[in-house]
C-alpha cells in the first residue's frame, strides 16, 4: 500500500501497532465516540435514551476507538435495535464516501478534535442492563418494512 491509500476497518477488528503503517487506517464506528467507544454502541445509545445515533469515521491509533475523528453523520434512533443497525449500515457507505473525499482532498488536515477517552468504553451488557433495555420498551427484532428491504437485496 502507498501513502495515500485508505484501509477501512469494521466491527471489532483491533489493529496492533497502527503507527507502523504508512497509509490511512480508518475505522467506521456506529456510535458517538465521546460516549460509546467499544462494542454495541447502538444498544448503549438506546439504553441511555439518546434521540440520535452517529456513524463516526476516525483514524485508528493504539487505543480502542480513540483516534482522531474524520467525520460523523447523525441518524434518528428508532425503538428497534435491529432497525437502528440496519439504518446505520445503510448510512455507513455514504459516510465512508464523504470521509474518503475529505481524506484525499489536498487541504486535509487531521482534526484537532480529540475523542474524550475517559469512561466511554463499553463492553457487553450484563443481565440487568439487558432487562432494563426491554423494560424501556425497546425491541431487538427487525421491522417488517426493513425486513422486506433486506430480502429485496438478495
Amino acid at each position: 500500500l502507498k501513502k495515500n491509500d485508505i484501509v477501512f476497518s469494521f466491527q471489532h477488528q483491533i489493529i496492533k501497532d497502527p503507527e507502523k503503517y504508512n497509509f490511512f487506517l480508518i475505522n467506521c464506528h456506529p456510535g458517538d465516540l465521546s460516549l460509546y467507544r467499544g462494542i454495541k454502541p447502538i444498544f448503549w445509545s438506546m439504553l441511555d435514551n439518546q434521540k440520535f445515533g452517529l456513524i463516526s469515521i476516525h483514524h485508528i491509533d493504539k487505543g480502542i476507538d480513540t483516534g482522531d475523528l474524520v467525520i460523523e453523520e447523525k441518524f434518528k434512533l428508532e425503538k428497534s435495535l435491529a432497525d437502528n443497525y440496519f439504518i446505520a449500515y445503510e448510512l455507513a457507505p455514504i459516510t465512508i464516501t464523504k470521509a474518503i473525499n475529505k481524506l484525499l482532498s489536498k487541504d486535509y488536515q487531521r482534526s484537532i478534535f480529540k475523542i474524550r477517552k475517559n469512561n466511554s468504553y463499553k463492553s457487553n451488557p450484563n443481565k440487568e442492563q439487558i432487562q432494563k433495555f426491554y423494560k424501556s420498551g425497546f425491541i431487538t427484532k427487525l421491522s417488517i418494512i426493513n425486513f422486506l428491504r433486506l430480502i429485496k437485496c438478495f
